[in-house]
């Protein structure tokens, strides 16, 4: 099975870029994060400080899964 290494050009737990790059250097996958990720977080705090039980763009569960794998 190959090894490869992963990346990451931020915080392991924010939204950002990563770069997965094989050990024989060979193949390089590189993601680059949406620039809108930042501002999709921040309407969904918004909505918790509006004491809102779900926001509009992400349902409780997934907000809580999300906090869970966080």
């Amino acid at each position: 099975m190959p090894d490869a290494t992963l990346s990451l050009d931020g915080q392991f737990h924010a939204p950002g870029n990563f770069r997965l790059v094989s050990s024989d250097r060979r193949h390089t996958l590189h993601w680059e994060e949406p620039a809108n990720s930042y501002q999709q977080l921040w309407h969904k705090i918004d909505h918790l400080g509006q004491s809102l039980p779900e926001s509009p763009t992400c349902s409780l569960t997934t907000s809580l899964l999300t906090l869970c794998a966080m």
